[in-house]
């Protein structure tokens, strides 16, 4: 039994002495990637610089660079240059921005900033799906050309035909007109 609580004392005192160091470590390589960050900030790489400020924000949230990171993070992720971030990243960093403590002035303008977002992508959709129907439409307007440029055409064959049978029929009826009357006129002789 003492053998047991001698081992369960050196590991927890390994336990404490490595989590003090960890805080240390946490400390130096949030530093480092909070200054990689702005190194790529710098040359407007706003992703790999947001990329590194989420590090931070996701890895060390007990270090003092946590808020900086978060703010960072929200910011770079919803620049306007940074074309590769997607909707629900962008909403992750503002959302955990606006649990900061910072001045409400400050809350409302990303909360402001969220709400934007939002009737944009919302704006966007409406724009995608009145674009689907508008294909959709012109498709069918397509179709209704071309059946109207068919029956138009069937309907110019149909007149021409109805032309010739008319003539046929004019050329016919003058042959009997002349046929009658000759034969009128032979009944008359007699």
């Amino acid at each position: 039994m003492d053998k047991h609580a001698s081992i369960l004392l050196c590991c927890g005192f390994l336990l404490a002495c490595g989590s003090s160091g960890g805080s240390n470590s946490g400390d130096e390589l949030a530093r480092d990637h909070m200054s990689l960050a702005r190194a790529f900030e710098s040359e407007s790489r706003w992703q790999d610089a947001a990329m590194e400020y989420a590090i931070v924000g996701d890895l060390y949230p007990e270090t003092s660079y946590y808020e900086t990171a978060v703010r960072k993070a929200a910011t770079l992720f919803s620049h306007p240059d940074n074309h590769s971030a997607s909707d629900s990243t962008i909403f992750r960093w503002l959302r955990e921005y606006s649990t900061l403590p910072v001045e409400e002035e400050e809350r409302m303008l990303v909360e402001s900033h969220i709400s934007m977002l939002q009737n944009l992508r919302r704006t966007e959709q409406l724009l995608t799906e009145k674009e689907e129907a508008n294909d959709s439409l012109a498709m069918v307007i397509t179709a209704q050309q071309e059946k109207i440029e068919s029956g138009a055409k069937r309907i110019r064959t149909l007149e021409k035909n109805l032309e010739k049978k008319l003539a046929q029929t004019k050329d016919e009826l003058e042959k009997l007109r002349e046929i009658d009357m000759k034969v009128g006129r032979d009944n008359g002789k007699e």
